[in-house]
Parts: C-alpha cells; sequence; structure tokens
C-alpha cells in the first residue's frame, strides 16, 4: 500500500505544483463562480519561513505514526538535531555554534520534503462552490 503524503492542494517547493498554478487553478475557479452568478471567497494561507518553523519533536513523531521502520525514523532525527555553523570570511572561521530553533535545514533536497511531510496533516477544506456543492 502506498501513502500519499502531500496533498494535491500543496503547492510551491516542487517544479509541477509552482505556485503560479494555483494561482491560475483559483482564477479557473472564481472565472467559473462568476459565470455562474455565485459568490466567490476565499481563504489562503502562506506559511511564512515554514522551513523555519517545523516543531522538531513533532517532525519526529511523523515516520512513528506513519510506521516507518526504525532506521528512518533515525535518519531523519540524526538530519534535524544536533546542526551547527560557523561563519567563514577569507581564510577566518567563526566558533562553531549549535542551532537551537525549530525548523527543518533548508538548502537541501530533503529539506522541503520533510517540511510537506510535517504539514501532511494540516487540516484540508474542500473548495466549494457558494451553494455548499463540490467543484
Amino acid at each position: 500500500m502506498t501513502a500519499v503524503i502531500v496533498k494535491y492542494a500543496s503547492f510551491g517547493f516542487h517544479r509541477t505544483l509552482s505556485t503560479t498554478k494555483q494561482f491560475v487553478r483559483l482564477t479557473k475557479f472564481v472565472k467559473s463562480a462568476l459565470h455562474n452568478k455565485l459568490s466567490v471567497a476565499f481563504l489562503m494561507l502562506d506559511v511564512a519561513k515554514a522551513f523555519d518553523r517545523v516543531w522538531r519533536n513533532g517532525l519526529i513523531f511523523k515516520p512513528i505514526k506513519f510506521n516507518f521502520c526504525r532506521g528512518m525514523t533515525f535518519l531523519i532525527k540524526k538530519f534535524i538535531t544536533n546542526r551547527t555553523f560557523y561563519v567563514s570570511i577569507v581564510k577566518d572561521f567563526s566558533e562553531k555554534k549549535h542551532i537551537r530553533r525549530a525548523g527543518v535545514p533548508e538548502g537541501s533536497n530533503l529539506g522541503p520534503i520533510l517540511c510537506f511531510f510535517y504539514l501532511e496533516d494540516f487540516p484540508k477544506v474542500p473548495i466549494t462552490y457558494g451553494s455548499g456543492t463540490r467543484n
């Protein structure tokens, strides 16, 4: 059995689902509703700094929830915890510091996947017309 982790309405972070496509989808929906003389109201959620706001302990729980093997859970935990950084200017390096805040590493291939994985169970509201019937 294959689990679908990324919801169909998630846009951003991957090539085939750009935010432009979300805008086109919304425009078509509004145009259709107005053509049918229906009222239109919508709410869009943009999670600002999503990478920085992922609760690490909650993310570590997700693989357990989805029955991932222990090795995968361990790998995710190691990837997002005990992170350090330093600053380099030419040949001078600062002292290594620990990153103590929430979040997942940016600039990696795994970062966006973990961010989507964390938001997987965010409540999803179906697209409806003003009468309450689904699109």
